[in-house]
């Protein structure tokens, strides 16, 4: 039977070892002042990784895919960095840019799949004791450095809005109510570390309206 969440028939290990790693990071972070911000780099080298191996073949039109291992390298870098533009009793206005990549092969040749592309990105918040709004935009690149028979995945641009604004209760609850507007370019989006995204893609534009009660 093929699995519920990734369509496919999916063949166990039980011979696989357990993995291993050794690993290697550098981080530097400034939590004070206008500015803010961290970065870090890491390295890791890992033995026996596991993962799922989709083969060629398939079985009564379901793709099998198997549970392999093999000793693989995965290098990358993230930062995110804020800047207070305004300070206030009417509101604090906070522009972000962030961003991160990984780049994971094999040691014996060939790149690991379904790793996520990398991104960059930029977020403006502008907030108060009891509201906030965000405008997000984030770019993610196209994704070629794919493992045995994956296909590239396409860049795509990802616009979002949210806004709430929350009440404190006398009996100690809060009564929150937000509205949020996602994939505002109606952008085509494939996850490329999904199984599915081949088959089914990220959903289109789409607005939210809701309410949430915390007691």
């Amino acid at each position: 039977m093929a699995h519920a969440a990734t369509g496919l028939l999916e063949i166990g290990n039980t011979s696989l070892d357990k993995e291993s790693s050794n690993n290697l990071e550098f981080g530097l972070r400034k939590h004070s002042g206008i500015i803010t911000g961290e970065f870090s780099a890491y390295y890791n080298e890992i033995s026996d990784y596991i993962f799922l191996d989709v083969s060629a073949e398939s079985f009564e039109g379901k793709p099998i895919a198997s549970y392999l291992a093999g000793d693989a390298t995965f290098r990358g870098q993230e930062a995110e960095v804020s800047f207070d533009l305004i300070r206030s009793p009417a509101g604090n206005l906070v522009l972000s840019f962030f961003g991160d990549i990984v780049k994971a092969r094999f040691q014996g040749g060939g790149d690991v799949p379904r790793i996520p592309a990398s991104k960059l990105g930029a977020e403006l918040r502008y907030f108060g004791n009891n509201w906030s709004v965000h405008l997000h935009a984030t770019r993610i690149s196209e994704q070629d450095d794919v493992g045995s028979l994956e296909i590239p995945t396409d860049g795509h641009t990802l616009v979002s809005i949210y806004a709430d604004s929350h009440w404190a209760l006398s009996n100690g609850s809060d009564i929150k109510l937000f509205v949020r507007g996602d994939n505002l370019l109606d952008e085509e989006i494939r996850n490329h570390a999904s199984f599915l995204k081949n088959i089914a893609p990220e959903a289109g534009r789409g607005f939210r309206l809701g309410v949430r009660w915390e007691y």
